[in-house]
């Protein structure tokens, strides 16, 4: 009976710290969920910046001259391809607004809203040399890359200009050779002439019988 008397010391601070445990993942499934329904909302002062485009993580290759941006690491996944390739969203900086496409991610853009920006779609809201912008942004569709439940949210509607995405047509060369014309020979018969000998006459000669 001492011994187990002895036990229940240390058997409550046991206990007390799974509680802890269950407790605290609760707390991080809630955070997660949190996270999850804040990729829909609008991301208001996102740290902007420009890169040099090429092959993006989505597959694709790009020109520095196309509307497109990388989103940061941790928003983007390392999932291939990611649920967020070739989303539509819409950015907002200085009273200028367009829409832009995630084709690529950003390993060093902030998390959850830093962008890395086109050298084209940068110079539409200001010049390269300003380095770093803080713009307004959100996903086109409202439900950004997760589906589910969405988030309603008003905007103030102002006039947008999108930039149509370079349409990449193959190349082929027809080689028409143009038939010769037939070449008609036409040989014209020579007529058939048929000459028929006169018959020659025909002599009849009696001999005279002589006269007693």
């Amino acid at each position: 009976m001492r011994f187990g008397l002895c036990l229940l010391p240390f058997a409550f601070p046991l206990a007390l710290a799974a509680h802890q445990r269950r407790t605290n993942h609760r707390e991080l499934s809630r955070r997660a969920k949190g996270d999850l329904l804040d990729k829909r909302d609008t991301y208001t002062g996102a740290r902007w910046t420009y890169y040099s485009t090429g092959l993006g993580a989505c597959g694709g290759t790009n020109s520095d001259s196309d509307f497109i941006v990388a989103l940061n690491q941790d928003t983007f996944g390392t999932a291939y391809p990611s649920e967020y390739c070739y989303k539509q969203i819409t950015m907002t900086y200085n009273g200028k607004t367009t829409t832009a496409t995630i084709v690529d991610s950003c390993p060093g853009c902030p998390s959850p809203g830093g962008l890395d920006l086109s050298p084209g779609l940068f110079s539409f809201f200001a010049d390269e040399s300003v380095g770093v912008l803080y713009g307004d942004w959100s996903f086109v569709d409202g439900s950004g890359g997760s589906g589910g439940d969405t988030t309603t949210s008003t905007t103030q509607q102002k006039t947008t200009t999108t930039a149509a995405p370079p349409t990449t047509t193959a190349h082929t060369t027809t080689s028409t050779t143009k038939a010769a014309a037939p070449t008609t020979t036409t040989q014209e018969a020579k007529p058939t002439t048929s000459t028929t000998a006169p018959a020659a006459p025909k002599v009849t000669t009696t001999e005279a019988k002589p006269t007693t």
